[in-house]
């Protein structure tokens, strides 16, 4: 059985995990599964069943490629092909950066506010020393702005009075003093 179009990817994986390996092959239309599964187990007498290795039937035509699996196969490695056109692959790298992106969204999402307000707050104030009210009330608001999240006065004066507690070691100090003091 001859393959004119294939592609695969050696996925190293984690520690933890088995290195492997996705191929992805478009055969001839008369080509049956089962002929496929004997070809594969006529290369080895190791490769026997589902713990070696496992076939799925993508629903694919002559002129449409499951781009989703192709994509799937660039997220880790070199995905080496044969006569897959660069507009089929560039599809792939594509959707695979789409993909990539909305996870890492979907990342940040779970992180509490304080965690994204931390993290907003380190990327902006740059400068050395004591930030001031004002800067880490500019900060504050731009990021609730950002966050598109209800913006009052007593939740901006919980983030302001936090973040100058956690960076203006001055402030620590004066608050400190006037607890002591009453």
């Amino acid at each position: 059985m001859a393959c004119k179009r294939y592609a695969y990817v050696h996925e190293v994986g984690k520690i933890e995990e088995n290195p492997h390996m996705h191929l992805y092959l478009i055969t001839d239309p008369d080509v049956k599964e089962d002929t496929l599964r004997t070809q594969l187990r006529k290369l080895t007498k190791s490769c026997r069943g589902n713990k070696l290795y496992s076939l799925v039937k993508l629903d694919t035509e002559e002129d449409n490629i499951a781009i989703e699996y192709l994509a799937y196969m660039f997220k880790e490695g070199e995905v080496i092909s044969i006569g897959f056109t660069d507009a089929w692959l560039d599809e792939a790298k594509a959707y695979d950066l789409q993909v990539k992106k909305e996870i890492k969204e979907k990342k940040e999402k779970r992180k509490s506010r304080y965690e994204r307000l931390n993290a907003y707050f380190e990327e902006r104030f740059t400068r050395q020393g004591n930030p001031d009210h004002f800067e880490v009330y500019n900060i504050v608001y731009d990021f609730m702005l950002s966050e598109r999240c209800s913006i009052s006065i007593s939740s901006i004066a919980t983030h302001v009075n936090t973040l100058m507690m956690k960076y203006n070691t001055d402030y620590r100090t004066e608050l400190f003093t006037r607890v002591m003091k009453s």
